[in-house]
């Protein structure tokens, strides 16, 4: 099949707006973690700030400055201390113990109190977009226990 190039220009555009549509969801989800848990923010702006640090060394030194080097990796075990629970792409939830999982996570305090507000509240629900079965939360409170 022949794509004629105002077909192209005409593809290029629907998907350059599904882009951004699919961006400002992100920044979206992003923001209501942020507000949610507020250290996910700070995390991320140390974790931008030190990579950047990182980066700026490696080009003018030509190596890496461990100093910083740690300290991106301290702030990165900080949010393996978060229990993360996961939508997966085929519309799955799954408690992510690897922070690998594929999919949209939101992050959870690892205390049952917390697990239990953010039940109340609503609140993970809304970041992963669907409803969360009752036996899920059970599964979620046990894990945050557990971990605890």
């Amino acid at each position: 099949m022949i794509i004629k190039d105002i077909e192209k220009i005409d593809i290029i555009n629907e998907l350059s707006k599904i882009r951004s549509a699919n961006e400002r969801r992100h920044q979206d989800r992003l923001s209501e973690i942020y507000e949610k848990i507020s250290e996910i923010k700070d995390l991320d702006n140390e974790i931008t700030t030190l990579s950047i640090e990182e980066a700026k060394s490696r080009i003018l030194k030509g190596t890496a400055d461990n100093d910083i080097a740690g300290k991106i990796s301290s702030l990165s075990e900080k949010k393996k201390e978060l229990l993360r629970i996961v939508r997966t792409p085929e519309g799955q939830l799954a408690i992510d113990r690897t922070g690998r999982t594929n999919g949209h996570g939101a992050y959870l305090k690892k205390d049952p109190e917390a697990v239990r507000i953010a039940k109340k509240k609503g609140s993970l629900e809304s970041a992963l977009e669907m409803k969360i079965p009752e036996e899920f939360w059970q599964e979620i409170e046990e894990e945050a226990a557990r971990q605890s």
